[in-house]
C-alpha cells in the first residue's frame, strides 16, 4: 500500500517514475482519461467543474466526474460549498505532488503544527474507478489506516500511474496546470467554488 503512516499524515507516497510518462504543462485530458470517459458514456458538457483561485498565482478550473466517484464528489462538493477550503493553505509541495485540505493550515501559528494530519473527521466511503493516476489528476489524500481520505486532496504535476486504485481519483484538472505547478508550502486558497454543476 502506497501511504504514510498516521503519524505522518494524510498523504501519498512518491513512487518510482516510470520513463515517458511526463506531461505538458498545460493538460486538458490525457488519452486514457478521456477514453474513460467515453468508454463510460459520459458527456463532459456536463461534468461539474471547480474553480479555484489562489493568492498571488491565479485560477485552477477541476472537471469532477461524480458518475465514477459519487461518494467523493458529492462529499468535496459539499464542502466547497459550506467553503470549507477558503483561506487554507497548501500543505506539501513536491516535484510530482500538490496537496492541501487540512483546516489546521488556516491557524496563524499553522507553521508550529503538524499540517497533513487533520481534516473534518468524517472519511469518505471508497470509489474505485479506473481513473489513470496521471498528470493533473485530482485525487483524495489517506492514511495508510484508512482506505480512503476525509477533506485532504492532491494535484499531481507528474504521471503516477502505480497510484491507480489505491488512491481515489475524482476529477482533472483542465485550466491552471502552469499554476499548479508554481505553487508554493504556504501559499493561499482565496476561494474555490463550483462553477458548473
Amino acid at each position: 500500500m502506497l501511504a504514510l503512516s498516521v503519524a505522518a499524515g494524510l498523504a501519498c507516497e512518491e513512487p518510482k517514475p516510470l520513463p515517458g510518462t511526463e506531461e505538458p504543462t498545460q493538460v486538458k485530458g490525457p488519452r486514457e482519461y478521456l477514453a474513460l470517459l467515453n468508454e463510460s458514456g459520459i458527456d463532459r458538457a456536463k461534468l461539474p467543474h471547480v474553480e479555484m483561485v489562489v493568492k498571488g498565482k491565479g485560477k485552477v478550473v477541476f472537471e469532477l466526474v461524480p458518475q465514477l466517484a459519487p461518494k467523493t464528489c458529492a462529499r468535496i462538493m459539499q464542502l466547497i460549498d459550506q467553503r470549507y477550503y477558503d483561506g487554507q493553505r497548501f500543505h506539501r509541495v513536491e516535484n510530482w505532488v500538490v496537496q492541501w485540505g487540512d483546516p489546521q493550515s488556516k491557524e496563524p501559528n499553522w507553521k508550529e503544527l503538524h499540517l497533513g494530519t487533520k481534516g473534518t473527521g468524517t472519511i469518505i466511503d471508497f470509489d474505485d474507478n479506473w481513473i489513470r493516476q496521471d498528470r493533473g489528476v485530482l485525487a483524495m489524500a489517506r492514511t495508510s489506516e484508512e482506505k480512503n481520505g476525509d477533506s485532504q486532496m492532491y494535484v499531481l504535476k507528474r504521471s503516477t500511474p502505480q497510484l491507480t486504485h489505491d488512491y481515489v481519483a475524482f476529477g482533472w484538472t483542465i485550466e491552471g496546470m502552469d499554476v499548479m505547478d508554481k505553487i508554493a508550502v504556504g501559499d493561499v486558497i482565496e476561494s474555490m467554488k463550483i462553477t458548473q454543476r
